[in-house]
């Protein structure tokens, strides 16, 4: 007998698999028959029999083919098997072998473990007509196999696998995450292969057949047999399906048992697939390539060949590129074509590609042509030290003294300004601001006799205290000096006094203290034995050890309570002395015992920061000491000096910047650019990490300047001359490429000013300035500099020249904020924009007709009479001519923008010309807007503050937000239902987010930056209609950018406000920023992020691809959720398994750590 605990199971197929089942009533139909042959019928061994007879009638694609038939089934996605995938009866319970059961898929009967199945075949894909359901009513079950098959393994369940995290895996899911996982380690679709298996203890029907059935056996056949693809010939009688694939790491994977006596066969393929995928997935999890949440942790990367090209991936179904990447690689390849030769590697010692050496101009002209100092011919430039502090830096500077520098000619910068900021920066971690004011002091009468010769050895022995060096100098090649003007003289009172302009006088110098520093000793020792005296000598005093070159102190305050035997105020268990002497072995024992004790602090060397750097970080000052003050010693030098002295490599460094920067300024933009921006624009990172000196945020705007004065060019072109867009698009990407930027600077001679070296003071040496030999004292190993240096030779890279290039750009718009200034800065670049000076030739070149008749809009500017007849425009609705309170002249470009005809060449033109035009604008804009309204953000917040405001997405919204969505007309019925599914898209997420953003305004947090557009599909046509708007209105402006600009702060920039991220607003989570830093400080530059086709689901793709190897790809609805999935993964697999040492060769690759990889 069956077990009773097997029942019927009667699931109707698809056309596809079979014919379908005459549904309940069929059932019902056969279980009236089958009960009527229970009691008709007579014992056992008669309905055995009868099946027997009922075999040898069968129709001849039911007999048994050659075993071990192996199919292939192109690669698919393997998920949940449709219920209407197969066709299957089991017995129930009380059938016996031999019944007699109904059906309309006879001819597809096979027994199986799980009892007798009848799959449907090709033969039998159409529904039976009713002839021959009349004459195939019923089918007896085989009786000898299925009969001890069915009893002795019942129906197993299908198993899961629950992980380490508690996910379970099932037959249903495995084949997705199967599939993941082949895309992430590069494995090409996988291919299942089928094979024809009996059950273990499988008995083959009778032989026995009727001439009929063999008859069309035969018929079946073929008489040729073609070796060319292999006929589909059906499963043998009551054989089973197994599955199998070959996966990297793991090898053939079979798939799973199915009875207790070790059958691997299953009903159909579909089952056969999900088992095998199963056991896949389950061998992935076991052996650690994936993790408990089923995500791909492959041990090792599929990768091709580093020779293999990019474009060979094109052959991968699952990393083809998408059409537009595909246009846009040959549009690249067209403009590297036709782009000026990058820096060959043999063009720097390192050969690196890219990198040239290049002049380095170090040394100022003024120096060179300035003739040595004579005392009736001086001129006096003052310098008061300014510490830029966040807290009151009032006691700071007081501290230190009012210094003038004395030079034969007046220094080049007072010719436009008597007062210039000489801005320094200071240390390394952190940078810390500083400025020395230079005050033009004017030409001072002639010096006495012997003056000059003070004043030098002043000098001398100032430079020889602060840089610990034997300095010496000769009036005959010093170009100047330095003195000390009187402690009480007040800059402030005698600018108001003299009315702005300082004229300094002889009697304003310290002459007293000059003398004395100039024909004294370098160090005395203290009065002990008057107290009064002893106090003086305290008074901004420095002190010493008897030798010349030893650290120094600043005198804090004079202890009287306080002796040498006195407890240490810091140690109480010692006393002064002893802790002196524990530090110096050597110290002699005072004299005098009951002398007072001095309270110092360290001094804070040049070479550290000096006095700058130690106000800056208290934590860096030197620390407190209490001195004996018969065992040290004054110095001749006065504290307020010294500090002020202790940064002069510093400001001597910045001053030649600043000459050199002002030299270039004269000779390539006739003086037109701001010295400070100008500096700022040619200072590197690598020369200054500080935002605010080096040139990174200025090359941001300079790169949105660029693209907005090129585009405008363009557009002029592309309209007046009526040039191909395409064409017109090859030359601007020419103009602005970095290759092309490159050879503009080159020509231009401005690659010896950029400043990228980084200034050490430890290096530093005064220039004509000799180092004289001390016995004892090891001369050091550095070049004395002079002013008759030429230029040096240094690399530099193609792109550090170019982004030089674009933040001129940025430093000339800055100073009036004008586009004019922009345009004839890119004229002394020699950058190629023929027939535009200034923005105005724009507005005479293409500016929109007067109309003759008309009346005049809201916005008091004239309409454009239409040409369109007016029974016309009775039967054709026009677009109204105002589109977010602007009125527009030419009715014809509100027709252009709003409508969605794509038969409309006409329109398909303006349209794109309209689109590039706004797209540089909208960006333009926008950088404004970031650039106000966060002045002390640096570029890596910038641009991603930047970029969250420029995707397709992002622009969808808004064009939705600002109803342009919906004033949309002549879109197809495709394209209707595809703004429609958008429209609703983002409706429902900013419900949402609203909903997030009131729940954050309830806890107190900041209700900005909900990216609810992130995963809403969009289309580039909503994407485009802001963009193509804004450069409508600025042509139907005449372009005049106020208009637009109106709109963008009135309509477009509250919107950005309100739901883009600001500054700190998390931006640095996105994955795709995360490896762009991620791979900058690891030093590697060749890789990239792609677009390619979407995988098995659909949707949009993306692949990292790193030296020319792809490494990770991901999928998602939205190109941006493709990109993060792949850099997820990239990230995963380069930074987590540390994989990224065997793949990059980049010269320039670092350690984690930031040193240099091995």
């Amino acid at each position: 007998m069956i077990p009773k605990h097997l029942d019927v199971d009667c699931t109707s197929t698809s056309t596809r698999n079979g014919p379908e089942s005459n549904g309940t009533k069929g059932q019902a139909y056969k279980e009236k028959k089958r009960k009527g042959r229970e009691l008709t019928e007579g014992s056992a061994d008669k309905k055995r029999k009868r099946t027997q007879e009922k075999e040898r009638e069968l129709p001849p694609h039911f007999e048994e083919a050659e075993p071990g038939r192996i199919s292939k089934q192109p690669a698919g996605h393997v998920g949940h098997l449709p219920p209407s995938s197969s066709l299957s009866f089991t017995l129930a319970a009380g059938v016996s072998a031999g019944d007699t059961i109904p059906t309309t898929a006879r001819a597809t009967a096979r027994t199986t473990p799980l009892g007798t199945e009848y799959p449907s075949t090709a033969a039998h894909s159409e529904r039976p007509s009713k002839s021959k359901m009349k004459k195939h009513s019923d089918i007896t079950v085989p009786s000898q196999s299925a009969e001890k098959i069915m009893t002795s393994d019942p129906t197993p369940a299908f198993p899961t696998y629950t992980t380490s995290t508690g996910n379970v895996l099932t037959f249903q899911n495995a084949g997705t995450f199967l599939n993941h996982w082949a895309q992430a380690v590069g494995h090409k679709q996988p291919a299942f292969e089928y094979t024809n298996v009996f059950p273990p203890d499988y008995a083959p029907p009778s032989t026995g057949i009727s001439k009929r059935a063999a008859k069309r056996r035969t018929q079946a056949i073929p008489v040729e047999k073609d070796n060319t693809k292999e006929k589909e010939v059906n499963p043998p009688t009551g054989s089973l399906r197994e599955c199998t694939i070959v996966l990297p790491m793991l090898g053939t994977v079979r798939s799973g048992v199915t009875s207790a006596a070790g059958g691997r066969g299953w009903p159909n393929k579909a089952l056969a697939k999900q088992s095998v995928s199963f056991e896949a997935v389950k061998q992935l999890l076991e052996r650690g390539e994936m993790d408990g949440d089923f995500r791909p942790t492959p041990s090792q990367l599929l990768l091709p060949p580093a020779s293999k090209k990019t474009a060979d991936l094109t052959t991968d179904p699952l990393s083809t590129k998408s059409q537009s990447c595909v246009r846009w690689d040959q549009l690249k390849a067209k403009i590297s074509d036709q782009l000026p030769p990058a820096s060959a590697a043999s063009a720097n010692p390192a050969g690196i590609v890219g990198v040239a050496e290049h002049p380095f101009h170090t040394n100022p002209t003024f120096w060179s042509s300035c003739p040595p100092l004579l005392e009736n011919s001086i001129y006096a430039t003052i310098l008061k030290l300014c510490i830029d502090l966040q807290r009151d830096n009032d006691a700071e500077e007081d501290e230190c003294r009012t210094l003038c520098m004395i030079t034969s000619r007046p220094i080049p910068l007072f010719e436009e300004q008597t007062e210039v900021p000489v801005k320094m920066s200071v240390g390394d971690q952190p940078v810390v601001s500083a400025t020395m004011r230079m005050i033009d002091g004017g030409e001072m009468k002639s010096w006495d006799e012997g003056r000059l010769e003070q004043a030098l050895r002043f000098t001398e022995k100032l430079l020889r205290a602060e840089l610990q060096r034997p300095y010496k100098g000769s009036l005959d090649q010093l170009k100047w000096l330095i003195v000390p003007l009187k402690r009480d003289f007040d800059l402030s009172s005698r600018a108001e006094r003299e009315g702005g302009r300082v004229k300094l006088k002889r009697r304003d110098i310290a002459w007293d203290e000059i003398e004395m520093v100039s024909n004294g000793p370098y160090s005395t020792p203290f009065d002990l034995t008057n107290i009064d005296v002893m106090r003086r000598q305290c008074e901004d005093a420095i002190l010493t050890n008897p030798s010349e070159f030893s650290r120094r102190s600043y005198v804090k305050r004079l202890h009287t309570d306080l002796t040498p035997s006195s407890p240490h105020p810091t140690q109480p268990d010692k006393t002064i002395y002893e802790v002196l002497l524990s530090k110096q072995d050597t110290l002699p024992a005072p004299t005098i015992a009951n002398q007072p004790i001095i309270e110092a602090e360290m001094t804070v060397s040049p070479k550290h920061g000096g006095h700058v750097y130690a106000s800056a970080n208290p934590a860096s000052r030197g620390k407190t000491l209490f001195l004996i003050p018969e065992l040290v010693q004054r110095h001749c030098i006065s504290a307020s000096v010294f500090r002020t002295a202790s940064n002069l490599p510093h400001f001597s460094h910045s001053l030649e910047n600043m000459l050199i920067v002002q030299e270039m300024n004269r000779s390539s933009f006739s003086s037109s650019l701001d010295l400070d921006l100008a500096l700022q624009a040619t200072t590197a990172p690598a020369a200054n990490d500080d935002p605010k000196r080096n040139y990174e945020r200025l090359e941001m705007l300079g790169d949105i300047l660029l693209s907005l004065i090129t585009t405008a060019h363009a557009y002029l072109k592309a309209t007046k001359e009526g040039i191909n867009l395409d064409k017109i698009k090859v030359e601007r990407q020419i103009v602005c490429s970095n290759r092309s930027l490159m050879s503009y600077a080159l020509k231009a001679g401005l690659v010896k000013y950029v400043r990228s070296k980084r200034f050490k003071a430890k290096d530093f040496t005064p220039r004509d300035w000799n180092v004289e030999s001390v016995v004892g004292v090891t001369p050091a190993k550095i070049a004395m500099r002079t002013s008759e240096d030429g230029l040096e030779s240094r690399p530099l890279g193609d792109k550090v020249v170019a982004d030089v290039v674009e933040a001129l750009l940025g430093a000339a718009y800055l100073r009036r904020k004008s586009l004019d200034d922009v345009i004839s800065t890119m004229h002394n670049l020699k950058i190629p924009i023929h027939g535009l000076t200034a923005w105005s030739d724009l507005e005479r070149t293409l500016s929109t007709p007067t109309p003759v008749l008309g009346k005049r809009g809201a916005n008091g500017l004239e309409k454009v009479k239409s040409s369109e007849p007016a029974y016309m425009r009775f039967f054709n609705t026009p677009l109204s001519n105002k589109v977010l309170d602007y009125e527009f002249k030419d009715e014809k470009r509100v027709t252009y923008v709003l409508s969605l005809d794509m038969n409309d060449v006409d329109r398909r033109t303006n349209f794109d010309r309209y689109r590039m035009l706004g797209n540089a604008i909208l960006n333009y804009f926008v950088l404004e807007y970031l650039w106000d309204a966060y002045p002390d953000e640096g570029p890596a917040s910038l641009t991603l503050m930047k970029g969250a405001r420029g995707t397709d997405a992002v622009r969808t919204a808004l064009a939705l937000e600002l109803g342009l969505m919906d004033i949309l007309k002549d879109g197809d019925d495709q394209l209707c239902r595809d703004i429609e599914r958008i429209k609703k898209g983002m409706r429902n997420a900013k419900a949402r987010a609203e909903t997030d953003v009131k729940s954050r305004e309830e806890e107190g947090g900041d209700s900005r930056g909900v990216h609810y557009w992130h995963d809403v599909p969009v289309i580039q046509t909503t994407s485009d209609l802001v963009e193509a708007l804004l450069g409508a209105i600025t042509h139907d402006s005449s372009f005049n950018l106020e208009p637009a600009r109106t709109l963008f702060r009135n309509k477009i920039s509250p919107f950005l406000e309100k739901w883009c991220k600001g500054p700190h607003g998390g931006l640095d989570q996105h994955p795709k920023a995360k490896m762009i830093r991620w791979m900058q400080a690891r030093g590697c530059t060749k890789w990239r992020v792609e677009k390619v086709l979407g995988g098995l689901g659909g949707g949009e793709g993306a692949i990292v691809i790193v030296h020319d190897q792809p490494i990770s790809r991901g999928q998602g609805p939205t190109p941006i959720a493709a990109q993060r999935k792949a850099c997820e993964i990239a990230m995963r697999l380069l930074k987590d398994e540390k994989n990224l040492e065997s793949i990059c060769t980049c010269p320039t690759l670092r350690a984690e750590n930031g040193k240099k990889s091995s």
